[in-house]
This record gives C-alpha cells, sequence and structure tokens, in this order.
C-alpha cells in the first residue's frame, strides 16, 4: 500500500495566508529584508544589598543575585551580523564599557506593548593588554534569523 505524499508548501507563491476574521487574507509583512534590526543591550549588574535583604531569609542562599539593567539599543544591518566574529565586533563598537550584557531582539510576537524583546545572546567585553575584547557566551536564539550564518549554537 503506497503511502500519500505530503503537500508541501509552495516556495513561489507571491504571499503567505493566514486567517483573520474567519477569512483568509494574504499576510503582507511591514518589514524588508534589508531593514536594520534592533539590538537592545542590558547590563548584568549585581543585586544591592537592600534588595537581597527583601528576599525571604529561607530562599536567600539559593536565589540568583544578579539583575539586568537597560543599557543601549542600536540598530544594525541584517548582512553586518551573519556570524560570531562580526557579532562580536558590533556589540564591542556599540559598547563601550567592560561587563556582562545580555543582548535581545524583538521578534514577531506581540506582548501588550506591540514588541516582544527575546533574549537571543549572552556577551562579555573584557580590557585586555591589546584593548578591548568582545567574547558571544551563550548563543540562544540567533540561529533562528534568516541572516544568521554561524552555526547552530
Amino acid at each position: 500500500m503506497e503511502q500519500k505524499k505530503r503537500k508541501k508548501n509552495n516556495p513561489n507563491r507571491k504571499y503567505i495566508y493566514r486567517k483573520k476574521h474567519g477569512k483568509m487574507i494574504p499576510y503582507i509583512p511591514k518589514r524588508g529584508r534589508d531593514d536594520p534590526v534592533m539590538l537592545w543591550a542590558w547590563r548584568e549588574e549585581p543585586m544591592p544589598y537592600s534588595s537581597i535583604r527583601r528576599i525571604p531569609k529561607k530562599l536567600r542562599p539559593t536565589a540568583r543575585k544578579i539583575i539586568y539593567k537597560k543599557d543601549k539599543r542600536f540598530d544594525v544591518a541584517p548582512k553586518e551580523i551573519t556570524n560570531k566574529e562580526d557579532f562580536e565586533k558590533i556589540c564591542l563598537m556599540a559598547l563601550d564599557q567592560s561587563g556582562s550584557y545580555l543582548i535581545m531582539m524583538f521578534c514577531h510576537a506581540k506582548n501588550k506593548f506591540g514588541v516582544s524583546p527575546k533574549k537571543v545572546a549572552s556577551i562579555v567585553i573584557r580590557d585586555t593588554l591589546t584593548g578591548k575584547e568582545a567574547v558571544l557566551i551563550k548563543n540562544w536564539r540567533l540561529y533562528r534569523y534568516w541572516f544568521w550564518k554561524g552555526g547552530s549554537r
């Protein structure tokens, strides 16, 4: 008995359709593929002692005593961040201080403010003898984006 072949999506079709108010309508994206993407850097800092005191005493030993503060938002062309080395170079140019950062990008999901930031990478900027150096520590979601050619994780 021969199995039916599953119908694949046609890559040559003009639009992707979605259902809205019970009818299928074409989805036309608002942004182009070469439009700049927004990167948002959050600086990692130790939690102040006054904040640690607010955590219940039994939970303090296991609580993570790190906070993140919004530092800088910068726009980058997708062609400039296609691999790990380019991503580190762009983050080094945009962020002046040494330290640990979470890099966030906005995905297509919507929260109550109309955007949904997702953490995509963790980067550390260090002072070395030759100058500042950026190191991509963890890549969470960059492999999901169309411009990323630097491997999966």
